[in-house]
């Protein structure tokens, strides 16, 4: 006896029998239970998805002379004629060889006639979109007003291609892509049927072979068994198939994200000498890092339906040692070389390039931990503790960004208001303690001018529009700068801020005669400003390199 694949033999032949279109068999079984089925159908959807055979099966279902409900029997002469290919009244037409009007013309002579033996006279016209417009134009006023006798069933993988006319006068059914979970239980059945003798992840590599469509994963699984037998190894799936051994995608993953470039170019180089295809590798690899992103956010195990069982359980374990950050930012290197992989004239070395690139990667801190260290600092600054030194950072680092702390001032005397000494000394131990009680106040009012002391006053100047002029008037400010200024003093103090209208000397910003101070005393005062010592303490390894003054000009 002649042999059949298994494309043909385990076609279906009832619409309990077809895998993954529940939503257009319930609606056809629907319409034949209740006799509303309409004059012309048109099936869309990718390859190997069913279309053609629900053609068939709704075709001996509206035929079948011994149908009790919505099923063909499948048994009586009409339903056998047309499983046989061999029917007078179902035509299958193939819409490439037929596109023209000269066909067209012919069919609707025919449909004149009344069916010889069955019910309906029904068309299936495969690939529907490649008719011709004239010829589309020559089947607009049949199929609008067929002969109630006539049923029409397109098919198409490219609905975009037919004319919006035809769509309108149809009811058009989308068939969608079938799951490698639905297509893996199908060859589990027929595995079974043929006493195939195949492991669970065999049968799934089958199914990712397939892309969503149930032909060629049985197509798939027919050559696998001429190649193997009745006893399948996983080996031999991935030899037949090309499919890239999983432990290197696996060694790949680890080296990468280890930082070891040294070992992805030994497995490169194993891959290669055993036969493995670099650009197919790279697309599987590629798809095992966004499976890794997958798992991060989602615990849906269909998202992950192309990874085997234990696949899976990997990805979710690697998921507790590589944040999303560095998934991602792996993946977009990927993604951003595919089309440079797919054009280079040397794969192996283009990807090794890659490899080296992605493996010597900087490390990045995550966003949750970079937010919760910037608002632990926040926190610190605004209680008035110093950041320096206060962060987790290694000794190294310590060592670089922390600078020498100030001594505790020392019990001050009351201050002597009375001439330029006093004076300069009650402003320079003002900002000393300001500074040491609040870092972030105190920065603001460093931009002021020292205008004059005495009397229970202290006087700062600040320029017209200072942009920190609102906040030095705020009430909490203002009560702190006059605490502060009252236990310098020994007496009660009032701090005056004053907007000045052009450039003012005064005594100095900083008790020094002309507002001048020495660029030795500028820079450390930079070095110690909360706001460097904030990004110091932030990003680890940071440094100074140079402080450089900006020159005023009058």
């Amino acid at each position: 006896m002649e042999y059949v694949v298994l494309a043909r033999s385990c076609r279906p032949q009832k619409f309990g029998e077809v895998v993954g279109q529940d939503h257009v068999v319930t609606t056809l079984r629907n319409a034949i239970r209740m006799n509303r089925t309409a004059h012309a159908y048109l099936f869309s959807g990718p390859r190997g998805t069913g279309k053609t055979t629900v053609a068939r099966i709704m075709a001996k279902a509206l035929n079948c002379s011994e149908r009790v409900t919505e099923e063909p029997c499948d048994q009586c002469a009409s339903c056998r004629e047309i499983r046989d290919g061999v029917s007078i009244d179902v035509r299958e037409i193939d819409g490439a060889s037929n596109r023209g009007i000269d066909e067209i013309r012919e069919l609707k002579e025919n449909i004149r006639f009344a069916p010889v033996s069955s019910r309906y006279k029904i068309y299936i016209i495969d690939e529907v979109h490649m008719l011709t417009k004239e010829a589309f134009n020559a089947l607009l006023k049949t199929l609008e007003e067929p002969p109630p006798h006539v049923i029409f069933i397109f098919a198409t993988t490219e609905i975009h291609r037919v004319l919006p006319t035809i769509l309108s006068r149809c009811q058009h059914f989308d068939f969608k892509r079938i799951s490698i979970r639905q297509i893996t239980e199908n060859l589990t059945a027929i595995a079974e049927k043929l006493n195939i003798t195949i492991s669970p992840r065999g049968l799934a590599l089958i199914a990712q072979g397939g892309a969503g469509s149930l032909r060629d994963a049985q197509s798939l699984f027919d050559q696998v068994i001429s190649y193997a037998g009745e006893t399948i190894e996983d080996g031999d799936i991935e030899t037949v198939l090309g499919i890239t051994d999983r432990r290197y995608v696996s060694d790949m993953l680890q080296a990468v994200l280890e930082g070891r470039a040294g070992s992805c170019l030994e497995i490169v180089n194993d891959m290669y000498f055993a036969g493995e295809d670099i650009r197919r590798f790279y697309q599987t690899f590629t798809r095992s890092l966004m499976g890794l992103m997958t798992a991060h956010v989602s615990k849906n195990d269909e998202l992950l339906a192309e990874f085997t069982e234990d696949e899976r359980g990997e990805l979710r374990r690697r998921t507790e040692t590589v944040s999303v950050e560095v998934a991602g930012r792996l993946l977009g290197m990927l993604l951003a070389g595919d089309e440079d992989m797919r054009r280079a004239s040397d794969p192996r070395l283009y990807f090794e390039y890659l490899l080296v690139k992605m493996a010597t990667l900087e490390p990045v801190i995550p966003v949750d931990e970079m937010i919760s260290r910037l608002e632990a600092l926040e926190s610190r600054l605004r209680s008035g503790r110093s950041p320096v030194g206060t962060s987790p950072a290694s000794p190294g680092t310590q060592e670089k960004t922390s600078m020498p702390e100030e001594p505790p001032p020392p019990e001050e005397e009351p201050v002597d208001r009375q001439g330029d000494a006093g004076e300069d000394r009650l402003w320079k131990l003002f900002r000393k303690r300001l500074k040491q009680e609040n870092p972030i106040l105190f920065s603001k009012m460093s931009g002021g001018v020292f205008l004059a002391a005495g009397e229970g006053i202290i006087k700062i100047g600040f320029p017209r529009g200072f942009v920190f002029l609102d906040n030095l008037r705020e009430p909490e400010a203002r009560e702190l700068m006059n605490r502060v200024a009252s236990e310098c003093a020994g007496g009660d103090v009032t701090v005056h801020i004053e907007e000045m209208n052009g450039r003012h000397e005064g005594n100095g910003a900083n008790g020094n005669a002309g507002g001048k101070r020495p660029i030795e005393e500028l820079k450390s005062e930079a070095l110690r400003h909360p706001m460097v010592q904030k990004v110091l303490d932030t990003f680890e390894g940071a440094e100074v390199r140079d402080v450089r003054i900006k020159e005023k000009h009058s």
